[in-house]
């Protein structure tokens, strides 16, 4: 079964096998998912994730246990930060008797966190591009830094410009002004919504802004999941690479994104992408075909 009904652009990459699946929901955000369906289907292991900032912990792993009866629960730690994962994946790879696997997809993950980790303990504040995650339709929702949705800016280096707005919780989503915005002035605008990314170039206000006079608003590739953001996880492996090129191209020509995109969705997604596919996806998220 999956949680939810893939949309016609993910299904384009999503394998045949899993295209028809039943849909049933889950215990995330709706928290749709039932537990007399899941123990119908038979399942001989339940995998319950305890994540940083999420909604999983310990107590919750015990409760599906009660629930689940004879059917084992097992709980893998965080899944949310991109910079811990590898340890989930070797950790699931050892579950579900995958190991060489796991070592493949923990292989990619840390080529380029390596890459990123060297290359950005070398910048200086003054050198450091500042960031602005535009979230919904009019750009005017954000995550400061050190929250798990903008983790990325920090790890490669950005400076997100909407740090002095924590309020406290980095893990939920603030609300902002377009004056506020403007008074930032970034260099570059990372959003995950289409809608926005479709007017930002034509709306007079945004165009006050560096990043748009510039041509530096960029689009997070979206499907099957988001590269960048919504949901954290696995899918964000590859984010790593694609935001080092957004932020910083002249510093990673050594990363061919296009090979980067099909080995991920290779390894990861067990789908096979042309070369003209991943060139695609990676103009329609707005990098220049000469940074590719």
């Amino acid at each position: 079964a999956v949680n939810f009904q893939w949309t016609d652009d993910e299904l384009k990459y999503v394998p045949n096998q899993y295209h028809n699946y039943p849909v049933v929901g889950g215990w995330y955000g709706s928290q749709d998912g039932s537990y007399e369906e899941f123990i119908a289907s038979e399942p001989d292991i339940v995998i319950e994730s305890i994540d940083e900032g999420g909604d999983g912990d310990l107590s919750t792993v015990k409760e599906r246990q009660d629930k689940f009866g004879k059917i084992p629960v097992v709980a893998v730690n965080d899944t949310t930060n991109v910079e811990k994962i590898g340890e989930s994946i070797t950790f699931m790879g050892e579950v579900v008797g995958a190991q060489d696997k796991a070592k493949e997809l923990n292989d990619f993950n840390n080529k380029y966190l390596d890459m990123v980790h060297d290359k950005s303990s070398k910048l200086s504040d003054s050198n450091k591009k500042t960031v602005y995650y535009a979230q919904g339709d009019d750009g005017l929702q954000t995550n400061p830094s050190h929250s798990t949705h903008g983790q990325l800016i920090d790890l490669v280096g950005g400076k997100n410009v909407a740090d002095s707005v924590s309020q406290g919780n980095t893990t939920a989503g603030v609300q902002v002004s377009m004056e506020q915005v403007i008074s930032w002035n970034p260099d570059k605008i990372i959003t995950n919504d289409p809608e926005f990314y479709s007017h930002v170039y034509n709306d007079s206000n945004w165009g006050k802004i560096n990043a748009v006079k510039n041509k530096e608003v960029y689009l997070s590739p979206q499907s099957p999941f988001k590269w960048f953001d919504r949901p954290v996880g696995a899918n964000m492996i590859i984010g790593v690479p694609w935001t080092a090129k957004v932020l910083y191209p002249d510093d990673y020509k050594d990363i061919n994104m296009k090979d980067a995109t099909k080995e991920f969705y290779s390894n990861f997604y067990h789908i096979d992408l042309s070369d003209d596919d991943a060139k695609q996806i990676l103009l329609d998220s707005g990098l220049k075909e000469s940074n590719l």
